[in-house]
């Protein structure tokens, strides 16, 4: 009984040590400059999936990639979560690896100090997979 006390005596000393309230400024809400509500849902005709971001230094435009049915997708937004319009046509670019006529989808995207984008990615030609990448000029 006496060691069972001391554990829970220990317990109830250490609880109290590390313990410390929970208040609002311990969680994060959506940022309302960012399209309004915090969230940012581009509208492009056809299935969209996000799946790479990049941030462009300087000017914190972000630089998307994915797919856009079975095109490969860039998109870029700004800071404040708009579609950037002065980007490719109306704000994205869809295309596909080599012009294959497969499906294509980026996945993961990086950006270089001259402005160009490099997405990579892949081709499914129903049967395999194939590694793809593509650079983009400004």
């Amino acid at each position: 009984m006496r060691n069972q006390f001391s554990f829970s005596a220990l317990t109830t000393v250490l609880l109290l040590t590390f313990w410390q309230p929970v208040s609002s400024q311990n969680y994060f809400y959506p940022d309302s400059t960012f399209e309004a509500d915090g969230f940012a849902i581009p509208q492009f005709a056809g299935d969209d999936r996000a799946n790479a971001l990049a941030i462009q230094p300087g000017d914190g435009k972000l630089v998307v990639t994915g797919a856009n049915g079975e095109h490969c997708l860039v998109t870029r937004l700004l800071p404040n979560g708009l579609i950037d319009n002065t980007f490719a046509t109306n704000g994205y670019l869809t295309f596909k690896f080599n012009n294959t006529p497969f499906d294509t989808e980026g996945t993961a995207v990086a950006l270089q100090s001259d402005g160009k984008i490099v997405t990579v990615g892949y081709i499914n030609s129903g049967t395999k997979l194939d590694f793809a990448v593509q650079r983009i000029s400004p």
